[in-house]
């Protein structure tokens, strides 16, 4: 029975790299002789091909790692830190920075005059802060630490609690006063200018 063409090169491959394999195994120095006659140790060569040193015990040792400077999985300030005043002793400094850290800054006012409502003889005043409206008295705590002072005819007063900062929301006038300014303009009007009569 005679093999396809294609076996019978796939063989002859298969029977020439198994015999390359073992002539290459005879040619190898043997491990004994190598074991007797220890060579002197291959010098690498850099990039350039210039020699480095013979053995690593020329080689300049490095020196140990220290301690981590701080734990990279804390929280940071990303704020830029204060400059030390020439002369000024650290711990000073450090202390002084400390306290501005500490203390806090009053924010812009979120609350927003919304309107009044008269009803049995008396006034409720509302507040808003953002889409949210409700109605004020005085002493009132609000939202982020605010608390209500006063409430006058033309602003409520607003202290920041944690500044103890006034701050004041500015009304606008009653509805009588604005019907009443309304209906001073109609009259105006309605007489006309002295310069027209005339003509």
């Amino acid at each position: 029975m005679f093999l396809q063409p294609r076996t019978t090169v796939l063989i002859l491959i298969f029977t020439a790299l198994l015999g390359w394999v073992i002539y290459d195994q005879t040619q190898a120095p043997k491990p004994e002789v190598a074991a007797r006659a220890p060579a002197a140790p291959a010098q690498p060569r850099g990039i350039a091909g210039a020699a480095r040193p013979a053995t690593l015990a020329q080689m300049p040792q490095r020196s140990p790692l220290g301690d981590m400077a701080g734990d990279p999985f804390t929280a940071r300030s990303w704020q830029p830190q204060q400059p030390r005043a020439q002369g000024a002793p650290m711990g000073i400094m450090g202390s002084s920075a400390a306290a501005k850290q500490a203390a806090p800054v009053t924010p812009s006012l979120p609350f927003r005059f919304a309107g009044r409502l008269y009803q049995n003889g008396g006034i409720q005043t509302y507040l808003a802060r953002g889409d949210d409206v409700f109605p004020v008295n005085v002493g009132d705590a609000l939202q982020g630490g605010y608390r209500v002072e006063s409430i006058g005819d033309e602003k409520v007063t607003l202290v920041y609690l944690p500044t103890q900062a006034r701050q004041a929301v500015e009304m606008e006038p009653p509805l009588e006063a604005a019907e009443g300014g309304r209906q001073n303009m109609n009259r105006t009007a309605a007489m006309g200018l002295p310069g027209e009569q005339a003509r």
